[in-house]
């Protein structure tokens, strides 16, 4: 049971810095965008 509760933790801790990063790499992708977008102007 602990070993279980373990592995589910690190499985969500890991999830979570997934989508972190996820979320993080859109927003860079965006702020680019619309420099791209203003450099274009």
């Amino acid at each position: 049971d602990w070993e279980r509760r373990r592995d589910w933790e690190r499985r969500r801790d890991w999830e979570r810095r997934r989508d972190w990063e996820h979320r993080h790499e859109r927003a860079m992708h965006h702020r680019y965008n619309d420099d791209y977008r203003y450099y274009r102007r």
